[in-house]
């Protein structure tokens, strides 16, 4: 095979990913390679990394192309509602594409103002089975059963990334601290 192959092109950059989801210093870092580097692999107009699911309400966590997200944004506060509930619905652990027809009518008006074309449902399953978010890519092209195996490869490692880098924050005893010192305080001020 010739480096101009591209297969062996799109089998380096899958690679690329990869290193960068493992080599991201907080979930953040991962949510910017996630929305903005997966463009490399996937070709879409738009994404979005979106935490929760199943057991929390999907809340949006980085859009691409956005460095500072307004959380008020139209487009923010209706991917959330639609993520919501596509992600009550029984497939929600599947990587599935979305049209219009898929969304709930409530939100169809939206459909053409904030995503139209074609989306692609990419859930975010940790190794111990935890949902942990979605990732969503929109682009006006239809999305191959090549693309659907890739973004749930590419899923797969932002997951075990993700659950890595919670984890490691979850375990730092300082960021209860604070909790417990308002407590202490708030009783003896009682």
């Amino acid at each position: 095979m010739q480096a101009t192959d591209p297969k062996l092109r799109g089998f380096s950059t899958f690679l690329q990913l990869e290193r960068a989801a493992r080599h991201a210093e907080s979930v953040e870092a991962l949510g910017f390679v996630a929305v903005n580097e997966t463009r490399r692999l996937l070709n879409f107009r738009q994404a979005v990394l979106a935490a929760g699911g199943e057991s929390a309400r999907p809340r949006v966590q980085a859009v691409s192309g956005v460095s500072v997200l307004d959380r008020d944004a139209p487009f923010v506060r209706w991917t959330e509602a639609l993520l919501a509930d596509l992600a009550g619905q029984a497939d929600a652990r599947e990587v599935r594409r979305i049209g219009p027809d898929a969304v709930p009518a409530k939100r169809r008006a939206g459909w053409h103002e904030f995503a139209g074309g074609h989306a692609l449902w990419v859930p975010l399953i940790a190794p111990d089975g935890e949902l942990l978010g979605i990732l969503w890519m929109i682009r006006e092209a239809a999305w191959s059963d090549g693309d659907a195996v890739l973004a749930e490869r590419l899923a797969d490692c932002y997951a075990h990334a993700w659950r890595a880098l919670a984890g490691r924050k979850a375990g730092r005893r300082r960021r209860r601290w604070p909790r417990v010192a308002a407590a202490l305080a708030a009783v003896g001020l009682l």
